[in-house]
């Protein structure tokens, strides 16, 4: 890895001066990215956060318990738990289930004998990361959710890295938690890359499960006797 004093960005400035006339102290920069897809891949800058998306379409569905929709910051600035938006609003609301919408990296290239997710396989079921464990039993009525309409899933296959689950879990009272993600294929990086079905795979458990909360969540309090 090339050290940060070794990096500079090259804006075509002939001196110190100049270069002050266009870029300041604190300025931020990014990768000129341009968004592409070839078949059913797409690729862009930030596809990592595209867990937003089934989360915002899923907005529509009727539902029966008290749901609130969350879309948190700072996953990943450092502190005690991954997640400080989730952190905050998981305090604010204190729910009693959360439902975690995320992306998980998929290292599926042609010379690896191994990959935590496939790309075009579904939604990624999360059972444990750094920052959490997923409760059993309702991961169980997630996949009977995604059995029941048609919907495609796979199984993560590593803990590695973290989600915003561990902070909904842990804040106030805590919450019964469960994570679904979208594949991505070279995460946090300027080029991501996602399979559309995984997407539409995802947005539809997540539709689902909105719109069957109700019975998910009494099944679950039947079963484990909870008030």
């Amino acid at each position: 890895a090339v050290k940060v004093k070794d990096l500079y960005i090259d804006i075509g400035a002939m001196s110190k001066e100049e270069a002050e006339k266009y870029v300041s102290l604190g300025d931020m920069i990014a990768f000129n990215t341009k968004f592409g897809e070839t078949n059913d891949i797409i690729k862009g800058k930030a596809l990592d956060r595209f867990g937003v998306i089934p989360v915002a379409l899923a907005m529509s569905e009727t539902v029966e318990y008290d749901t609130y929709f969350v879309f948190s910051a700072q996953r990943e600035v450092p502190c005690s738990v991954m997640g400080r938006g989730m952190k905050i609003a998981s305090y604010r609301i204190n729910p009693d289930f959360a439902f975690i919408v995320d992306t998980v990296n998929s290292e599926d290239f042609p010379d690896r004998k191994y990959a935590s997710s496939i790309l075009g396989e579904g939604g990624v079921i999360e059972y444990m990361d750094r920052a959490s464990i997923a409760d059993t039993m309702f991961i169980d009525e997630i996949k009977a959710l995604s059995k029941r309409n048609n919907i495609k899933i796979q199984h993560k296959t590593s803990s590695r890295g973290a989600s915003i689950a561990g902070a909904a879990a842990v804040a106030s009272e805590g919450a019964v938690i469960a994570t679904v993600g979208i594949p991505c294929r070279y995460a946090h990086t300027p080029v991501c890359m996602m399979n559309k079905n995984d997407i539409d795979d995802v947005t539809a458990l997540t539709k689902a499960f909105v719109r069957e909360s109700d019975v998910i969540i009494d099944g679950f309090i039947k079963k484990t006797n909870r008030d």
